[in-house]
C-alpha cells in the first residue's frame, strides 16, 4: 500500500475513517451515512487506478541523449519519448527519475503528460550541466502514473546502460601557461630531434615512449622479446612524473569541486606544458591498491583521468616505493598528497633518494579551502570553525617538521594549485638546465 496510496491519498483515508468514528462514538447516522459514501467513492476510484494501471507496461520508453563524451561546463540534451501501446488512455504520467549528482538542470523542465491516448507519442526534452568529471550513469529511468485526484500510483522502473563520459576542461588555466611561455620561464617548444644524436645504450621501454627509438633488432634476438628503447648523448628529455596520492579524502569538497577535481584539473594543464616543452609526462596513482602509470598527449590522459576515483584502499608506501623505482635518468617527481587532521604525513616514506640528477616535490592539499562553508546554523559554523583552526594548526605542524628533513614541501589551495606545481616546476627546470 505504500506504494500504492500517495501522501493526500493517505491523509484523505486517514480524514475519512476518523469522520466515521466521530461519527459513530456521537450516534449521528447522516454523518455516518456521507462518510460510508466518501469512503465507496475512494474504493471506487482505487478499483479503477488498478484496472487502468495494467497498461503501465505497454507503454515504450526510450531515452536519447545528444553526447555520450563532452567536457566539465558543457551542456547535454536528454530526449525521453513515450509511446502509449496499449488499448486505453492514461492520466498523468510522470518522469521520476533524478538527475545524477555530477549534472546540474540548467532551467525547469515539464515531467508530465497528461492523457497519453493510444498509439500517441510525446516527447519530453531536458537540458543539464555537466559539473564534475567521471562516468556518470544517468541511473534507472522510473515512470510513474497517477489518478486524476493524485490519490493513488504506481511506479515502473527502467534499466538502462546510458552513460555520459564528462572529460575534464583540457582549456582552464591556457591562459596561466601562456603567461609563464610569455615571461620566458618555460620554452615554446624544446622537443629533441629522437634519431638526430649519437647511439649510448638500451634501457627498458616504458609506456609513451617514442616507437622510433625501439630496438626492434635487439628485441628479436631477446628469449623473451621484451621491448627495449635505444638511448642518445643528446637525448636531453627530462622525465615528469606526477603522483597523485588520491586516498580517501579526495573526494572533500563539494560536487564539481572536489580536491580530485582541482588535482586532475592541475594535472592535465602540468601535461601540456610538459609536452610542450620537449618532456616525458607520466602520471601515478592507486586503482584499487594498485599503482598505475599512465602517459601519453594532454587528449589521452584527459581521457583516461577523468574516471579517476579515491580509492580508500590506498597503500600509500607502495604508491610512493613504485613512483621513485621507475626513473631512467634524470627525472622530476611531483607528489600531491592530501593528509586532513588528525592523518599525519608519513615524511619517512620520502626521504628515500633516488639518483643525484632526479628532484622530488610534494605539495599538501589545504583542507579548508576546500570545505570552508558560510551558509550554515550558528552551531554548525561554531564546529566548523574548531574544526578548520585545528586543520590550519595541523597543516602548519606538518610543514615544519617537513622542512626540518630538507624536504621541498608546498601547501596548495583550491585556486593556486596549478601556479604553485608550475612555479616549481620552473624552478626544477633552471636547476637541471
Amino acid at each position: 500500500m505504500k506504494e500504492l496510496i500517495t501522501k493526500r491519498g493517505y491523509t484523505i483515508l486517514s480524514s475519512l475513517f476518523f469522520f466515521i468514528a466521530i461519527s459513530v462514538i456521537s450516534g449521528e447516522l447522516i454523518f455516518v451515512t456521507i462518510s460510508m459514501f466518501l469512503f465507496s467513492i475512494f474504493l471506487v476510484e482505487l478499483f479503477i487506478f488498478l484496472f487502468s494501471s495494467t497498461e503501465l507496461e505497454k507503454i515504450e520508453v526510450v531515452r536519447k541523449i545528444t553526447k555520450n563524451r563532452l567536457f566539465v561546463g558543457e551542456n547535454l540534451s536528454i530526449k525521453t519519448t513515450l509511446e502509449n501501446n496499449g488499448l486505453r488512455t492514461l492520466g498523468l504520467l510522470k518522469i521520476l527519475n533524478k538527475i545524477p549528482n555530477e549534472l546540474e538542470a540548467i532551467k525547469e523542465t515539464n515531467n508530465y503528460v497528461l492523457n497519453l491516448s493510444p498509439e500517441t507519442k510525446v516527447e519530453l526534452e531536458s537540458e543539464v550541466k555537466a559539473i564534475q568529471m567521471g562516468k556518470i550513469n544517468l541511473g534507472i529511468l522510473s515512470l510513474g502514473l497517477f489518478d486524476k485526484f493524485g490519490l493513488f500510483y504506481k511506479k515502473r522502473e527502467i534499466q538502462n546502460d546510458d552513460f555520459v563520459s564528462v572529460l575534464p576542461n583540457i582549456r582552464t588555466a591556457r591562459g596561466l601557461i601562456d603567461s609563464h611561455i610569455q615571461l620566458g620561464s618555460l620554452p615554446i617548444s624544446t622537443k629533441p630531434d629522437p634519431l638526430g644524436s649519437d647511439f649510448s645504450g638500451i634501457r627498458e621501454y616504458a609506456a609513451g615512449d617514442d616507437y622510433r627509438k625501439i630496438a626492434w633488432k635487439y628485441m628479436a634476438k631477446s628469449p623473451n622479446q621484451i621491448p627495449k628503447i635505444k638511448q642518445f648523448d643528446l637525448d636531453k628529455k627530462i622525465d615528469v612524473n606526477l603522483i597523485i596520492l588520491n586516498n580517501k579524502y579526495m573526494n572533500d569538497g563539494k560536487i564539481g569541486k572536489r580536491k580530485l577535481d582541482a588535482v586532475v584539473q592541475a594535472t592535465i594543464t602540468i601535461s601540456s606544458v610538459v609536452n610542450n616543452a620537449g618532456g616525458k609526462f607520466n602520471v601515478i596513482f592507486s586503482e584499487r591498491n594498485k599503482p598505475v602509470s599512465i602517459s601519453g598527449s594532454t587528449y589521452e590522459l584527459c581521457n583516461r583521468l577523468h574516471q579517476i576515483k579515491a580509492d580508500e584502499s590506498l597503500n600509500t608506501e607502495t604508491l610512493i616505493n613504485f613512483s621513485l623505482t621507475r626513473e631512467y635518468g634524470p627525472s622530476i617527481f611531483l607528489f600531491i598528497i592530501d593528509s586532513p587532521f588528525p592523518e599525519n604525513i608519513d615524511i619517512e616514506k620520502f626521504t628515500r633518494r633516488t639518483n643525484q640528477d632526479s628532484i622530488i616535490s610534494i605539495f599538501i592539499l589545504d583542507t579548508n579551502s576546500f570545505i570552508k562553508e558560510n551558509n550554515e546554523k550558528n552551531e554548525v559554523r561554531e564546529a566548523r570553525e574548531i574544526l578548520l583552526e585545528n586543520e590550519r594548526k595541523h597543516l602548519q605542524k606538518q610543514l615544519r617538521y617537513s622542512q626540518t628533513k630538507n624536504l621541498n614541501i608546498e601547501l596548495c589551495q583550491k585556486d593556486n594549485i596549478v601556479r604553485r606545481i608550475l612555479d616549481k616546476f620552473t624552478q626544477v627546470q633552471v636547476l637541471m638546465a
